[in-house]
């Protein structure tokens, strides 16, 4: 994606950490607006004034706020995990493994509170006896 490598690029030369962050957390919404704004814009040019308005709303509205919310919805009803785990587990993610930590950070940290859920029943309330 062009656009990614653009944001990357002037995200990794950037030395004022403001900035830094501002472009950090702008990517998903630029990435999806190099999409559908120039198709906008086309539309807007050749005279579809209705349908270039409606695309931008769609996008702004829908688009770059979809995730924001599914994500959370479909974890809570799929996994029954709270949407506290998800935030930390994205930002811990990013912060550790880059683009690829939003998935892998709410799962690692999911993992984890399962593993002390299990160690919890387990050991500490004593629902395992101990061999004899």
């Amino acid at each position: 994606n062009i656009g990614h490598q653009l944001i990357r690029h002037i995200h990794h030369c950037d030395r004022n950490p403001l900035r830094h962050q501002i472009l950090r957390h702008l990517k998903p919404i630029i990435g999806t607006g190099l999409v559908w704004l120039p198709l906008a814009a086309y539309m807007a040019l050749d005279g579809s004034w209705g349908a270039a308005i409606g695309l931008c709303a769609y996008g702004i509205i829908v688009v770059t706020h979809v995730d924001n919310v599914v994500r959370f919805v479909m974890q809570k009803k799929l996994a029954d995990t709270h949407p506290l785990v998800t935030i930390f587990g994205v930002f811990i993610g990013l912060s550790l493994f880059g683009f690829m930590g939003v998935i892998f950070g709410p799962l690692m940290l999911a993992m984890f509170i399962f593993c002390v859920d299990l160690f919890k029943k387990g050991y500490l309330e004593g629902h395992y006896k101990e061999p004899s």
